[in-house]
Order: structure tokens, then C-alpha cells, then sequence
């Protein structure tokens, strides 16, 4: 079977991508033991520039989410703590609330047209999913990726057993941990939604998602 590379932004749902083609594949010590693994069959990565490779023996999937949602949620885990992690070249301070939000949003502006030119340009060796796919019709997904079908039906089993199997550092607040959305956020994430989404410059975001959105759907309609 080939290895997989689940790569696009932090907060594209890749933990629970991840989680749920090694439980339609059966490779779930991947996910179970990741301190054990010397040779991985699912390797997750938030690199725009990696979606421009082409791979010998390796399916490298992207999933696109829309920009008002997804700045969002990845600026309210950054002022969550958000570990050393460092995201397309963008330090992603731990624990530090005193962020200036709207210098965080303009690199995540940058980076969500970057990962959508890199997609765009590279598509054809790539397979492109949506994030409403990955959330709601994982029997499309894994279908395409594993080869092996898992009923949609199952999705909520699925999440309850994810939530027991995946490991997250503990940050106070299921709204800065959570694999998947959630319904009560934390408090920050509603003023950093309203920052995003009355940004003078959004109009560009949404026109790129829009833009990129209809070519997967196209590029999809020959599967």
C-alpha cells in the first residue's frame, strides 16, 4: 500500500483524516504508537510549498477548508498554545495572548493564498479534498485514498473512539484541543472571527477559496 501525505493548513481536520484511514486501512499502530514508529504510513505535514513535489509511490492528499472558519480556528489554538510548531515559516507562539491578532491574520492570509497557488499548480499529483469531504463523507475519502470504503454511517462511532485514541495536549478548553469543530468556542476565537471576517482584504480570500474550490470539484468529477 502506498504511504499517504495528508498536507495542507493546521486546522483542516488532518489528526482526524489521519485517524480515520488508519482505521479503515488497518495501520493503526501509526496512530496508536507514535513514539514506536521508525517507518510511517501516514505522515501529516503543513508545508505549501511540499504540494508543488511529485511522489514515486506516495499519495499526497490536501483538504481545503473555507477562510473565515479556518484562520479562525488556527489563531485560536495559536493563543491556546500552540507548542514549537512553526507553520510555513511562521512562528506559532506558545501560550501568548499578548499576539497582535492582526499581524497573525495577515500571515495567515499569505499563507492560505500560498497553499492554494501551490495546489493550483500541481493538482493533477495531488488528491484534493474539501473539508465538508473529510467531515461528512469519508466513504468518498477513503474510498479514494486506501481504496477501502468505510460507511458514512460510522462517522460518529468514529468520532467517539477518535476522541479516546487521539492524543492532544491538554490546553484548559476542549475549543483549543478539539480534532473536529465544536460547538462553544472559547472566547477569543469570536474575536478573532470578527477581525477576519471584517477584514477590507477578505474579499480576496474568499474569491481564492471560491476559485480553488470549483477546480477540485472539477478535478474530482474525473475520479
Amino acid at each position: 500500500m502506498n504511504k499517504i501525505i495528508l498536507n495542507s493548513a493546521p486546522r483542516t481536520g488532518l489528526a482526524w483524516f489521519n485517524f480515520f484511514l488508519a482505521e479503515a486501512s488497518g495501520n493503526t499502530k501509526d496512530l496508536y504508537n507514535p513514539s514506536l514508529l521508525k517507518d510511517e504510513f501516514i505522515i501529516r505535514s503543513h508545508s505549501p510549498v511540499m504540494l508543488l513535489a511529485n511522489f514515486k509511490d506516495i499519495k499526497q492528499c490536501f483538504v481545503l477548508r473555507n477562510p473565515i472558519d479556518l484562520i479562525s480556528s488556527i489563531i485560536t489554538k495559536t493563543m491556546g498554545g500552540y507548542g514549537t510548531n512553526v507553520n510555513g515559516g511562521i512562528n506559532m507562539p506558545h501560550e501568548n495572548n499578548s499576539s497582535n491578532l492582526s499581524l497573525l491574520i495577515d500571515a495567515q492570509f499569505e499563507q492560505y493564498a500560498a497553499y492554494s497557488k501551490c495546489l493550483l499548480q500541481n493538482i493533477e499529483n495531488i488528491l484534493p479534498f474539501t473539508f465538508e469531504q473529510i467531515t461528512t463523507n469519508i466513504s468518498l475519502v477513503s474510498q479514494k485514498v486506501v481504496d477501502v470504503e468505510i460507511n458514512n454511517n460510522q462517522i460518529e462511532t468514529l468520532k467517539k473512539k477518535a476522541m479516546t485514541k487521539i492524543i492532544m495536549h491538554d490546553k484548559g478548553n476542549p475549543g483549543y484541543n478539539n480534532f473536529l469543530p465544536v460547538d462553544k468556542k472559547p472566547d477569543i476565537y469570536y474575536k478573532i472571527n470578527s477581525l477576519v471576517s471584517n477584514r477590507s482584504d477578505l474579499g480576496e480570500m474568499i474569491e481564492i477559496y471560491n476559485k480553488t474550490h470549483k477546480v477540485i470539484n472539477e478535478f474530482q468529477a474525473d475520479w
